[in-house]
């Protein structure tokens, strides 16, 4: 594309203080302001991040509110009201909205090219969410207005990306979008963040099981405790390693107490996750619901053997790596015999040279980037039609 755009790049949550969608806003952004287009980012932020900020190419906007519980409504209802100012002074070309917290910048904005991206799909996650807490329930009630607010930004942007096929078949299927609007661009990884090291270094002469990710019950973290007692009592010197929020922390947190085998932190900035892949001798990734699965991405990256749920995007994208790390949601017996099998016998540890291999030619941001500004071309040369 031979003429710079200002790109106008709509997220909630952005790197470093934020996993999974915050961490794939950050890297798209950077590959697009590297290739030559002003970027813009509106997000959110706490009152330790500077309000406005700008690195080279790429100028940060942060509205400073407090989050509510995740998926609430009220966030993408807060972030337009805050956020349209600053949109009115912005003259961009192209506006990408990530994630249905977007939806109303979609909408509402005058920026003639309008791109979401669909990360996930509020009616389908209703459907498959397990009621664990009290949070679950009432967070339930919710996802109804969420679906109808994330069909506001399928139906007012001019195209839609989704991270994975299974985004797209939800979206056809339950928004009834036409699929020739619906483009599949897939998540990228950051080789250089993933540094091999010494998994001996740091551990006290222990296993680490690790999970990393919200703490929700959609996650499946809860999937991991039931198992915990069969394999302690084989495994003396394993440890668990719960690394993240969301509303089943408390509860984790109560049970770490009364556990020496469970470690749980709250946060740790993306910057330092690598290190914790670094040392882990299993990353397991039990979700009920998965739009893509980074984190299985940054564990291969990271030479970690891995365990996940065979769902969604997760299945989609590990049966071009290796189908027996792939395990059916809830079949705790499974689950526990290939932790077993792992911690014996090192089972499952990925050569650097397949692992390098399949994240180069599959898993790109440079790649990602190209192809959304593919798509922004292809929508301009209609307009001028």
């Amino acid at each position: 594309m031979k003429n710079k755009m200002i790109i106008l790049y709509i997220t909630l949550e952005l790197y470093p203080y934020a996993y999974g969608s915050g961490v794939h806003a950050y890297e798209v952004c950077r590959k697009l302001a590297e290739i030559g287009h002003k970027v813009i980012i509106l997000t959110t932020g706490d009152l330790k991040q500077a309000a406005y900020e700008k690195w080279n190419n790429i100028e940060i906007y942060r509205l400073r509110f407090p989050l509510f519980l995740y998926y609430n409504q009220l966030n993408p209802i807060l972030f337009w009201i805050l956020g349209k100012k600053i949109l009115n002074k912005i003259n961009a070309d192209v506006l990408i909205g990530h994630g249905f917290e977007s939806s109303l910048f979609i909408k509402y904005s005058k920026i003639p090219i309008k791109i979401y991206k669909a990360v996930g799909t509020m009616i389908v996650q209703k459907r498959v969410r397990p009621e664990i807490t009290w949070m679950d329930k009432v967070g339930k009630l919710g996802f109804h207005l969420n679906s109808m607010i994330e069909k506001i930004a399928c139906i007012h942007s001019t195209r839609i990306i989704a991270i994975s096929k299974t985004i797209k078949n939800e979206l056809i299927e339950n928004y009834k979008i036409n699929p020739n609007k619906v483009h599949i661009i897939y998540n990228g990884i950051n080789l250089n963040r993933f540094k091999i090291k010494n998994k001996t270094q740091n551990k006290n002469g222990n296993k680490i099981v690790l999970y990393v990710g919200r703490l929700s019950s959609i996650k499946g973290p809860q999937l991991i405790l039931k198992i915990i007692p069969d394999i302690v009592k084989d495994y003396k010197n394993v440890r668990f390693h719960f690394i993240g929020n969301g509303p089943l922390y408390k509860y984790f947190k109560a049970i770490s107490k009364r556990s020496p085998y469970i470690k749980i932190k709250r946060f740790i900035p993306h910057y330092n996750i690598p290190e914790i892949y670094a040392y882990s001798d299993l990353c397991i990734i039990p979700s009920y619901y998965e739009p893509f699965g980074l984190v299985a991405l940054e564990a291969i990256a990271s030479r970690t053997p891995i365990l996940a749920s065979n769902v969604g995007g997760l299945s989609e994208i590990l049966k071009g790596y290796d189908e027996d790390v792939l395990i059916p949601i809830e079949n705790l017996e499974i689950l526990k015999n290939r932790v077993s099998s792992i911690l014996t016998n090192d089972r499952g540890k990925i050569s650097q040279k397949k692992a390098k291999d399949f994240l180069e030619n599959n898993y790109s941001w440079k790649k990602n980037a190209i192809k959304t500004l593919k798509i922004i071309d292809m929508i301009k040369k209609k307009m001028d039609n």
